[in-house]
């Protein structure tokens, strides 16, 4: 089988094509992505600016972040607080229950003492 010179020139064409097509699609997918990212960027910039206003108009109103902080800080403390004495609580309670249950075993024995020598 002999191979032209036309079979050649198209082969050689098909191959530099599909080089050329394979290498023109990284472009346009590169464009994409710097689209998207700039796309990206302005929206958390404009989070930013969103977030930067509502702090400054939380200052106007005299609330300061260091306030929210010590505030939220405050609040935590109590809850740990709140916890250890309900902690403290329970014990106390279980140890009370445990008491009664001693006494009520005691008073038996001191009721039956009575009617044993009580005559």
């Amino acid at each position: 089988m002999k191979i032209t010179n036309k079979v050649r020139a198209t082969f050689i064409a098909a191959a530099i094509l599909a080089v050329c097509l394979s290498s023109c699609d990284k472009p346009k997918k590169l464009e994409a992505e710097r689209v998207k990212l700039v796309a990206e960027r302005e929206q958390a910039l404009a989070e930013i600016e969103a977030i930067n206003k509502k702090l400054d108009a939380l200052g106007k109103l005299g609330v300061r972040w260091d306030d929210i902080v010590t505030t939220e800080h405050n609040a935590l403390s109590l809850l740990t607080q709140a916890n250890t004495e309900e902690a403290l609580a329970a014990d106390k309670l279980q140890k009370c229950t445990d008491m009664e249950a001693r006494l009520a075993a005691l008073r038996a024995k001191i009721d039956t003492y009575k009617t044993e020598y009580a005559r």
